[in-house]
């Protein structure tokens, strides 16, 4: 059965982890702890393929569990999006942060798959993921990149509770800091503020949806490349270019293409 080990090493001798996990249930790694570095291993046709270790930043105690955060690793901009604009007291917002669990997502694995239903969304503390879906003939169309300080997840499924549309995956090794959407509605339910804040970052996103497809259907290719590049100047850094293309709608020659003309300018 395909699955994935979490391995460590430790006196030259790789030591099994206790828990193996279900290749569909990724990136659920929780209660297992965690050394550096992390080596992961994937099983495909009865055979177990390394692939590259997945080095993730020393933990304060090597025995630690990545499941649970630490107060000082939450950063300046997650603390003011909770303390400062939804207004969170001090007791509040710690015990809000309790409830928020640590995943590592290596490069090009799902947070979240099409099809599935939505049932926590995440902050990303490190990392990038591309949200995307894929049409009848195979080939996928990039809605929009996210970034460090970004939340993300399936928004209409989380809502809905219904199968998604799209597809979340990690296109950097990622840190993400999750909550479960049944502790997200039970501190809502203790927090007014908390549920309107989250009512509203809804209409924001879909008012995003609307704008990012009024942008689809009125700028050229190349406006919307530049626009990219206004925003997110670090992306070609970041995002490989078949990735970019497909965001842009265009084949990745076209895109070279593209650059090459802007570039000559």
């Amino acid at each position: 059965m395909a699955g994935l080990l979490i391995l460590h090493f430790f006196s030259n001798l790789f030591i099994r982890s206790k828990e193996t996990l279900n290749i569909n249930l990724l990136p659920a790694y929780h209660s297992i702890k965690v050394f550096k570095p992390i080596y992961y291993i994937l099983q495909k046709n009865n055979k177990f393929v390394q692939t590259k270790p997945l080095i993730i930043n020393q933990l304060p105690n090597p025995s630690k569990q990545i499941m649970y955060i630490d107060y000082s690793e939450f950063s300046d901009h997650f603390v003011n999006i909770f303390k400062n604009k939804i207004g969170l007291n001090d007791d509040e917002f710690s015990h809000l942060i309790t409830h928020f669990r640590r995943e590592y997502v290596p490069q090009k694995f799902y947070f979240f798959r099409a099809g599935d239903v939505c049932r926590r969304i995440a902050y990303i503390n490190k990392g990038t993921t591309r949200t995307f879906t894929v049409d009848e003939k195979g080939r996928e169309h990039i809605l929009y990149f996210s970034f460090e300080d970004w939340l993300i997840g399936d928004q209409e499924s989380l809502f809905t509770q219904e199968p998604g549309f799209w597809s979340i995956q990690a296109v950097e090794d990622c840190e993400l800091f999750c909550i479960t959407k049944a502790d997200m509605d039970s501190m809502e339910e203790k927090i007014p503020k908390l549920k309107e804040w989250h009512r509203i970052k809804h209409f924001r996103n879909h008012f995003a949806t609307l704008h990012l497809l009024a942008e689809i259907k009125t700028l050229t290719h190349e406006e919307r490349y530049c626009h990219l590049i206004d925003k997110h100047p670090e992306v070609f850094q970041r995002i490989p270019l078949h990735h970019i293309a497909s965001y842009l709608d265009i084949e990745p020659q076209s895109l070279s293409r593209l650059r090459k003309r802007l570039y000559d300018k």
